[in-house]
């Protein structure tokens, strides 16, 4: 298997209740993301890792895709909980023989991300060689710290945007990295060099994380 897609769906959400299952343009967060991840060219795995019962029974409308749907235990669904701890449970667990060649994550709070952008991504991860890559959008900003200093320019040179560096911001949506490089880390983390951004626009960007991005 070259890649292996994760699907992390934890149930609490302090912000917006029942989170993965909310819907826009009348299909949930979670069923989106899966029918994207489905559309991946590469030869492709996926697991939906969630500790809600909803979602776990969503397992009927998938039968005979190449998915499951793993319970994550309660210990790896706290707020504190990392992704790369959820990673190696299910690579100790599933994969104690032969580790998939790639891991993706894609978080289904990113609704506009589609699957062109994840093929995409895949296409410049291989092209290049790279050891991971993870999605961004390009910003100018003018950004300050809580020390009243500026960060991103010289308030004492104020420029129009036109002349101010990009910044690149990540927006969550597609991460992919080698799983070896990943194992072989002591300290565990799913940006491993050599890595390499892959461009989204702003627009298509939204991360829903309270009600407003949702509204929006």
């Amino acid at each position: 298997m070259d890649y292996l897609t994760l699907i992390p769906a934890r149930k609490n959400s302090q912000r917006i209740k029942n989170k993965n299952l909310r819907k826009y343009n009348g299909i949930s967060l979670i069923d989106k993301t899966i029918i994207d991840a489905l559309k991946i060219r590469a030869n492709n795995s996926i697991i939906v890792s969630s500790d809600d019962e909803r979602i776990l029974n969503r397992s009927k409308l998938y039968k005979g895709k190449n998915i499951k749907f793993l319970r994550r235990p309660s210990y790896l669904s706290q707020d504190t909980s990392s992704i790369e701890s959820l990673i190696l449970y299910i690579l100790s667990n599933l994969y104690k023989k032969k580790v998939p060649k790639n891991i993706i994550i894609l978080q289904p709070t990113s609704p506009l991300r589609s699957y062109k952008h994840i093929n995409d991504c895949i296409a410049k991860f291989e092209k290049k060689g790279l050891d991971s890559i993870f999605s961004v959008y390009k910003e100018k900003i003018f950004l300050w710290n809580g020390k009243h200093r500026s960060i991103t320019y010289d308030y004492k040179k104020r420029q129009n945007t036109q002349k101010m560096e990009s910044f690149y911001v990540e927006n969550g949506a597609i991460f992919i990295f080698k799983t070896n490089k990943f194992l072989r880390l002591k300290k565990k983390c799913r940006i491993i060099s050599k890595f390499d951004f892959f461009e989204m626009t702003k627009s298509v960007s939204i991360d829903i994380d309270n009600p407003s991005d949702l509204k929006r």
